[in-house]
């Protein structure tokens, strides 16, 4: 697939001189995003997406006419556009929503009445690779959002961290579960 995606960015270097930037970020998510978005969940943790998002970053760039060094969240903010990792954590987030029934909560757990009574339960793993599998992402990526998201119906808690996610570009999972969400 990356090969597939590096003639894209050949197609955009060819596009920049023909159209205006509206038609480039119609063809950035006709011809780059959709690809990245198919299968998204089956493969978004693998160490292989930040192969993806040097790629991303160099469309962005070449759509902006910026430099090769040039940082680029002010530009995916500018565009609106949702790095892969951003694009992997709204999945996520998106699908445990949408499957509650299919976790359970710490008051499923115990009897007492906790503060974070109300937060999904992280199985005990003993390898890393676990600890980074789908199940366990959708644990801590739902776990860490603030309290109200918990009670919000599916269109705004889509709509709440959709926006956050395009004001605040992700390079790596890590920088997620690092970051204060203020939604």
């Amino acid at each position: 697939m990356t090969n597939k995606l590096s003639r894209v960015t050949f197609l955009f270097w060819k596009l920049k001189s023909f159209v205006n930037l509206e038609h480039l970020k119609l063809a950035y998510f006709g011809l780059f995003q959709s690809h990245i978005q198919y299968g998204l969940l089956a493969w978004g943790h693998s160490p292989h997406t930040h192969e993806l998002l040097l790629l991303q970053k160099k469309v962005i760039r070449i759509m902006a006419g910026a430099g090769p060094v040039e940082p680029c969240k002010p530009l995916f903010i500018s565009f609106r556009i949702c790095t892969v990792i951003n694009l992997y954590i709204y999945n996520i987030l998106i699908y445990t929503k949408a499957n509650l029934q299919h976790f359970l909560t710490r008051q499923d757990i115990h009897n007492h009445n906790t503060r974070k009574r109300e937060k999904l339960d992280l199985h005990q793993h003993r390898l890393a690779l676990t600890g980074n599998s789908f199940e366990s992402n959708c644990v801590k990526f739902y776990n860490k959002l603030p309290d109200p998201l918990f009670h919000a119906n599916v269109s705004s808690f889509k709509t709440s961290i959709y926006n956050w996610l395009l004001d605040n570009p992700f390079y790596s999972l890590k920088e997620f579960l690092d970051s204060t969400i203020s939604i």
